[in-house]
């Protein structure tokens, strides 16, 4: 069965428990995806640029997951964050409206 020929709750449940990293997470469009993926049950990391900021705005939204902050412009730090964490999916949503 294709993707597009599941119902939304299908589609959610292939993410829960599954490792997911979402860059640009506090972002307008970032946000939205972390959330659909915290209610389906994923294991998040959530690459934001200010930490504070970030972890009030997943409160407020009720977002769950592992809040890692991390200069995009280092491609060193970013590439180490891969090695540590081993995401299953990614969805770089990082500069979007930029």
């Amino acid at each position: 069965m294709t993707t597009a020929s599941k119902s939304p709750g299908e589609v959610a449940q292939e993410y829960r428990n599954r490792g997911v990293m979402v860059i640009g997470a506090s972002g307008f469009v970032g946000r939205w995806v972390a959330r659909a993926l915290s209610d389906a049950g994923a294991r998040l990391t959530l690459v934001v640029r200010t930490l504070e900021s970030s972890r009030r705005l997943f409160d407020s939204m009720g977002i769950q997951g592992d809040i890692q902050q991390v200069d995009l412009h280092d491609g060193r730090a970013i590439q180490d964050l891969f090695h540590d964490i081993r995401p299953s999916v990614t969805f770089n949503l990082a500069g979007y409206g930029v």
